[in-house]
């Protein structure tokens, strides 16, 4: 028996026709818990007939990847020319025993491959898919942010990015001056030249995608047309970020994608490399470790 005071609705359950065979949640829970947790993902109602894709867990920040997905969702309704998105129908948290929450994403199944799939398959095609994914990447960087909004996920949480030692901030970020302080925190030790600071003050804050390589895009053959999956790399950042984001991924069609959206380097992105290097090597909460821990990159 589920304690339905111990849930959180993040996204509710919409009533229409494309969502009236989603089950209940305490059905979800039960069908996730027998499914196991050593994936995170559940097919429904079968794996042979899909109708639902459901996501789980409590390490995928699941129900802060609803909430931005559900966003851009409703925005692509308004452009033709946007990528696709499925649609979230619902998202709920269970908060319980465990230190952190059971969370839970139930939306529509696209049954297309992925773009990693298909250009295994059809390498042909990389001259078609490539321009259709940066083109994807740009959409979303350039997508309006909601009003009155901070850094990280829509609705607010801990960011997922490469800048981040495990692509994950150490805490939530309730502002850009918050962050801001994070990293000039850290070019203290980062860098032997003490007056290389950030000021994200005046940059424009974005959907900052991190992470769009061929396994987070579905690629439909029939109406050339890109799905854009999994948003757990998708955060409102400074523009900084989106720079960084790309052009160090070690992905190497991500990183030419900041020279084909014209993502030209800035001393704010540049301060990132040292920054990011020194987090990796130590507590990224900038603990007294870090004290330790000198580099050389200026």
């Amino acid at each position: 028996m589920i304690d339905t005071a111990s849930i959180e609705m993040d996204i509710p359950l919409v009533a229409c026709p494309e969502s009236a065979a989603i089950p209940s949640v305490a059905d979800i829970i039960a069908l996730c818990h027998a499914n196991g947790y050593s994936t995170n993902q559940l097919l429904f109602p079968s794996s042979e007939s899909p109708r639902y894709f459901i996501k789980y867990g409590s390490e995928q920040a699941v129900a802060t990847q609803a909430r931005t997905q559900d966003y851009i969702y409703h925005h692509t309704l308004r452009d033709p020319a946007a990528p696709r998105v499925p649609r979230v129908y619902l998202a709920f948290s269970v908060h319980g025993k465990f230190a952190s929450p059971q969370e839970y994403m139930v939306m529509e199944y696209i049954p297309h491959p992925t773009v990693e799939k298909w250009l295994s398959r059809h390498p042909e095609d990389a001259t078609i898919i490539r321009p259709l994914v940066v083109s994807a990447v740009g959409w979303i960087l350039a997508l309006p942010v909601p009003a009155a909004t901070g850094v990280g996920p829509v609705g607010g949480g801990v960011i997922r990015h490469v800048f981040f030692k495990d692509q994950e901030a150490p805490y939530p970020f309730p502002a850009v001056a918050n962050l801001q302080a994070y990293v000039n925190r850290a070019l203290r030790f980062a860098v032997r030249d003490k007056r290389v600071t950030v000021d994200f003050s005046a940059e424009p804050l974005q959907f900052c995608d991190s992470d769009p390589v061929d396994r987070n895009f579905l690629y439909d053959s029939c109406t050339n047309q890109l799905w854009r999956v999994d948003f757990e790399h998708v955060s409102i950042l400074p523009s900084s970020f989106a720079i960084f984001g790309l052009r160090a991924h070690m992905d190497r069609s991500v990183a030419e994608m900041a020279d084909n959206l014209g993502l030209t380097m800035t001393e704010n992105a540049r301060a990132l490399y040292p920054t990011a290097g020194l987090l990796l090597m130590c507590d990224g909460g900038l603990g007294r470790r870090v004290a330790h821990i000198h580099m050389a990159y200026f």
